[in-house]
């Protein structure tokens, strides 16, 4: 049982530090590209030809949503990673 437990425990481990990892990497990604939109994006909106202006918005407002809804799900997954961590830590608490 104690085996099996070990296992376990090691699987959701390594599971847990290769998930981080890989949202880490999204994360910097995705916070590499709002830092070069946010810098960029006031010079395309001003060599956007008139035509373009009302899509150029359109397309701005709809990044704009996609970097908030981006940051809303961070901050959940980031609520649950520290009631994982805390839920963890009280049962091998209570294990010992």
């Amino acid at each position: 049982m104690g085996n099996a437990f070990n296992k376990t425990k090691d699987f959701l481990g390594t599971a847990y530090t290769k998930t981080k990892h890989a949202l880490g990497t999204a994360d910097d990604i995705f916070s590499k590209f709002k830092n070069i939109y946010n810098k960029v994006q006031p010079a395309l909106k001003d060599a956007a030809p008139e035509q373009l202006k009302q899509t150029m918005s359109n397309i701005d407002s709809r990044i704009q949503q996609g970097m908030g809804g981006y940051s809303g799900i961070r901050e959940k997954i980031g609520q649950a990673e520290n009631k994982m961590v805390n839920t963890v830590g009280n049962v091998m608490s209570a294990l010992k």
